[in-house]
């Protein structure tokens, strides 16, 4: 890959990059990713009915309150009780 580019939805250009100077001096080329564009997209994968296996199921706005890893279960605050094959605990940075 020896440039990005980025448009908008009617076509225009939004961003070039050439990469071919940073790549010449690294050992592996860059891959650079939108993340709202990636997060979008791989949430779109993780919840479709389609595909193998059940969807994902997303808990936003909610705590974590417990945890069992051995079991694969968690409750949240509201009293829900998830259990899961894989979860993922992305809940950001508090201070």
């Amino acid at each position: 890959m020896d440039h990005i580019v980025d448009y908008l939805k009617d076509g225009q250009l939004r961003k070039y990059i050439d990469l071919r100077g940073p790549n010449s001096r690294w050992q592996h080329p860059w891959h650079l990713v939108y993340r709202v564009s990636l997060h979008t997209h791989l949430k779109k994968l993780a919840t479709s009915d389609e595909g193998v296996g059940t969807p994902a199921r997303l808990h936003t706005q909610n705590r974590v309150v417990s945890v069992n890893p051995e079991q694969g279960t968690l409750i949240l605050r509201d009293g829900t009780r998830v259990t899961a094959d894989l979860i993922i605990g992305a809940d950001g940075i508090y201070v």
